[in-house]
């Protein structure tokens, strides 16, 4: 048996205020692959890749990562690194503004699980792609977050700390107050499990006072 997980876009854009974009081209290089005898199309190699760290990155942001998540990407890099297209890695990660939650799984999994990592060249350029900020956090705490965090009681004050860490410019940290105060619609609906859009408008008040 095989869990399926569907989506409807890879990520959520403009992710808790930063700015993301998703991957262009993805349909044109996905690929059929043969699943008990049967056809599944299936992302390619460089964009299941660029997933699956953003997935972990996201996750851990919000202090909810789960411990799976990070062996799977482990395996994937012990099967699959040397086939990887890097170059197109990288200008993929760069368009859609990922190349800091690209590195940031690279470099907790490699000291996770001894994962192989790109060749020096690559990472270097991942690297260059994270705030520093950010990665003076993985330096002092990612290993405890593997081992420790805890998707059930997310700490979400350590997450906004976390998402202000990984912000790249000024717009993307007004977009993170932004988030903080006015979140997007489909994520109030979801809170106050509402059914219709325009419901959303009043319940901003009491998620603003909950906030604060």
């Amino acid at each position: 048996p095989r869990s399926v997980e569907l989506h409807v876009n890879l990520r959520e854009e403009n992710f808790r205020g930063l700015q993301l974009r998703d991957l262009t081209g993805f349909s044109e290089r996905s690929r059929v692959i043969d699943v008990a005898g049967q056809p599944l199309r299936v992302p390619s190699l460089e964009d299941a890749f660029i997933h699956v760290c953003v997935h972990w990155a996201c996750h851990w942001i919000e202090r909810a990562a789960r411990l799976n998540q990070l062996v799977d990407l482990d395996r994937f890099m012990r099967k699959y690194n040397s086939a990887l297209d890097w170059p197109l890695i990288l200008r993929l990660s760069n368009e859609a503004h990922v190349t800091r939650f690209v590195y940031a799984a690279v470099e907790v999994v490699q000291r996770a699980f001894d994962s192989p990592l790109p060749s020096a060249e690559v990472t270097a350029q991942l690297q260059a792609g994270c705030p520093p900020r950010l990665q003076r956090w993985i330096d002092r705490y990612a290993l405890n977050d593997v081992a420790q965090l805890d998707y059930r009681r997310p700490d979400k004050g350590t997450a906004y700390v976390l998402t202000n860490l990984a912000a790249q410019s000024i717009g993307e940290k007004f977009g993170i107050v932004r988030y903080a105060l006015l979140p997007p619609r489909p994520f109030i609906m979801l809170k106050y499990k509402l059914k219709h859009p325009w419901l959303a408008i009043p319940f901003y008040m009491p998620y603003i006072l909950s906030r604060a």
